[in-house]
C-alpha cells in the first residue's frame, strides 16, 4: 500500500539561496568570535526584546527541526546549506514567521540509534547562542532572536552553528548538510489552489469551486466527482483506501 501525501506535500519550494560553509574541522567555529556560544546564553526573549519570531502559537506550534541520519554519503553534500525565505536582515522588527529546518547528517559509523545525539545538537545551535530563546520540543519549537543580537548574526551563522555543535557532541558525525526554510510568501503554484473567503462560504460552494478550479485533490483523492472521507490509518500502519494507491 502507498503511504502518500496529500497533494500539498508534494508542491515544490520556491529556489533559496545556497551556501557553503569551510569544512575543516579545525574551523567549526571561525568567522563566530562576535556571537556568544555555550550554556551560559540559555534564557528567554521577551515581549519588546525580539526581533524575529520562529514558530510559536501564532503559528499553531507546527514549525520544527527534522535531522535524518542517511546511509549514503552520496546524499549529503557536508557543509552545504540552503536558506529559503528572508534572510534576518530583511524582515521588520517583530516578524514573526513559521520555521523549519531539514538536517541530513552521515558518517560510516553513525545509526540511527545515535539519532538523539545528533538532534541535540542541532537543537543546541538555537539553545545556547547568544540572544537567541528557545522553548519547546524540536518538533514544536518557538524560538526568538534579540533585537541586540540581530546585526551580527544570519542563517548562514547559524547553520554554521549548529553543524558545528553536531559535530562537536557526536564526533561520529562527519557530513552535515542543511536546509532552513523561513516561510514569507505561499509558492506561486498553489496560488490559484487555495479557497479564500471570498470564493466559498460552505461546503458546498467549496465543492463546486474544486470541481471549476480541477483541483488536484478533485482528480487524486475523490470518486465519482464526491468527496471521500479519509480513514487515517494506526501509526506504522500502510494507507488502506484505494484512493492513495499510487497512479
Amino acid at each position: 500500500m502507498s503511504t502518500g501525501k496529500p497533494w500539498y506535500a508534494t508542491v515544490k519550494l520556491p529556489p533559496g539561496k545556497v551556501h557553503q560553509l569551510d569544512t575543516d574541522l579545525n574551523k567549526l567555529f571561525a568567522g563566530l568570535e562576535n556571537v556568544g556560544i555555550g550554556p551560559r546564553y540559555v534564557g528567554e526573549i521577551r515581549k519588546g526584546q525580539w526581533y524575529a519570531e520562529l514558530g510559536g502559537p501564532k503559528h499553531e506550534y507546527k514549525s520544527y527541526i527534522f535531522v535524518e541520519v542517511v546511509g549514503d554519503p552520496e546524499e549529503v553534500m557536508d557543509g552545504r546549506v540552503e536558506v529559503i525565505g528572508p534572510e534576518l536582515d530583511e524582515l521588520a522588527p517583530e516578524t514573526s514567521l513559521p520555521f523549519a529546518a531539514h538536517i541530513k547528517a552521515w558518517g560510516p559509523q553513525l545509526s540511527d540509534d545515535l539519532l538523539e545525539f545528533v538532534e541535540r545538537g542541532a537543537v543546541m545551535g538555537f539553545l545556547f547562542t547568544e540572544g537567541w530563546g528557545l522553548v519547546g520540543a524540536r518538533t514544536n519549537m518557538w524560538l526568538r532572536v534579540s533585537k541586540e543580537v540581530k546585526p551580527r548574526m544570519s542563517w548562514l551563522k547559524m547553520a554554521q552553528i549548529m553543524r558545528a555543535n553536531m559535530i562537536s557532541l557526536c564526533p561520529l558525525v562527519e557530513k552535515v548538510e542543511i536546509k532552513l526554510e523561513v516561510a514569507d510568501v505561499i509558492p506561486e503554484e498553489v496560488y490559484d489552489k487555495i479557497a479564500t473567503e471570498e470564493d466559498v462560504v460552505d461546503p458546498a460552494d467549496l465543492e463546486v469551486w474544486l470541481r471549476e478550479k480541477k483541483h488536484p485533490v478533485v482528480e487524486k483523492y475523490w470518486k465519482d466527482s464526491k468527496p471521500v472521507p479519509l480513514k487515517i490509518p494506526m501509526p506504522n500502519h500502510p494507507w488502506e483506501d484505494e484512493m492513495w494507491e499510487e497512479k
